[in-house]
């Protein structure tokens, strides 16, 4: 009998779980579906760029969702639509009131990805708000972006709207570095549609960017025998991230004799050093969005990395319509705007460096010579030796000496 009654109680705690974790997820949806009602537009775009809500204003044209129940070759999207809320599908077919821009994968990006059909409703619903995008989008706004904010949420205190990154070139243009417009925009009365050739899946952790990408092989390497990949990974100690991540290019140019001493027993310190300058931890820097200050246009930010009190200096400038960082004025970022599940990824092949420590003489006069930044451009690559580095590092390097 006392057993009976155990797998009574056992049975009541499950089910009770599992109705908690219901009714958890339903209150969840409903914040998402207010959070979408709520901050929509220009409000929930932290960008210098307006949103744009432009309607072609032809009331006969079929809405966004119209569109994608009569298209054969969208029937895996209509599935994935289909668990969306109603009450959030009655927003979002409000012309006058939620203009929205809607990336369709078509049925072969589906085959490509390996997600199982009996997962959770509420991963569909996240996944089918990554697709839609606040705003009327035509094909010009897009190349003018360098990211836009969609209807998904970054945090869960939705403060931030988690956006798509986008590629322009003559050929293509391409979503979060893996999606490709494969035909030109189809209006709808509520909005623009495109067909894109890859699911825009959720992004990933900083932690799953570096383990498996090629060209951040070494820069893996370092995080885990530093002991940094667990800060950098956390996502409970920040609240947004930028990482300039140094790939396997900017590893190389720093030659062999530094790269065995950074990776050696003795080189532990100034290896976490060097790439904690690279890490902006609670901040998130797009090209066209600081999500820390409020939305910055072309202009200049200093970025107070996790070594105290160096700072990186970014230069946002414009490269046409759309936007390019330099930091700390010589080091372009190679590829820019990997969106991350928690924060961002620029992509460096240089290393960023902090200053040389000042001696009294250069104390007095703070501008470098023309020539001197010259030829540092030129030859920087075979002037760094291991003295040099630890140069740089060894004011900061007593407050790292716990982290190892």
């Amino acid at each position: 009998m006392p057993k009976f009654k155990g797998a009574i109680y056992q049975l009541s705690v499950a089910a009770f779980a599992v109705a908690i974790f219901g009714l958890c997820t339903q209150l969840y949806v409903r914040m998402l579906m207010g959070g979408v009602e709520k901050k929509t537009n220009a409000a929930i775009y932290e960008n210098q760029k307006q949103v744009p809500n432009h309607l072609p204003g032809d009331l006969s044209l079929p809405s966004l969702y119209d569109v994608v129940r009569n298209d054969s070759r969208l029937s895996r999207f209509q599935r994935v639509l289909s668990y969306l809320p109603p009450d959030i599908v009655s927003f979002i077919e409000k012309a006058d009131v939620a203009p929205t821009t809607l990336f369709a994968p078509i049925d072969d990006a589906f085959a490509q990805e390996s997600f199982r059909w009996d997962t959770s409703a509420l991963l569909w619903v996240l996944l089918s708000l990554y697709h839609h995008v606040p705003g009327n989008f035509t094909l010009d706004d897009l190349k003018a972006h360098d990211t836009i904010p969609t209807h998904h949420f970054a945090d869960i205190f939705e403060s931030f709207a988690q956006p798509i990154s986008i590629q322009y070139s003559r050929l293509n243009t391409r979503l979060n570095h893996r999606a490709t417009i494969v035909e030109s925009e189809v209006k709808a009365r509520n909005g623009h549609l495109y067909y894109i050739d890859r699911v825009l899946m959720l992004p990933n952790s900083t932690a799953y960017i570096t383990r498996n990408s090629p060209e951040f092989s070494l820069l893996r390497k370092g995080l885990d025998e530093t002991g940094l990949a667990v800060v950098v990974n956390d996502t409970s100690i920040h609240h947004g991230q930028t990482f300039f991540a140094p790939s396997n290019a900017a590893f190389k140019k720093l030659g062999s004799r530094v790269n065995d001493f950074l990776f050696s027993p003795w080189g532990k310190t100034c290896l976490r050093a060097l790439l904690e300058y690279h890490v902006i931890a609670n901040q998130t820097l797009f090209t066209n969005s600081h999500f820390k200050a409020n939305g910055r246009g072309p202009g200049l930010i200093y970025m107070s990395t996790m070594v105290k009190p160096l700072q990186v200096k970014v230069n946002i400038v414009k490269n046409g319509e759309r936007g390019a960082l330099i930091l700390n004025d010589a080091i372009p970022v190679t590829q820019s705007d990997i969106v991350v599940q928690d924060g961002v990824i620029h992509r460096v092949d240089e290393f960023l460096l902090p200053p040389k420590p000042e001696t009294e003489a250069q104390n007095s006069s703070h501008s470098t010579p023309v020539w001197k930044k010259i030829w540092f451009k030129l030859f920087r690559a075979n002037q760094m030796t291991v003295e040099e580095l630890m140069e740089r590092f060894e004011p900061y390097i007593d407050q790292l000496q716990d982290g190892i």
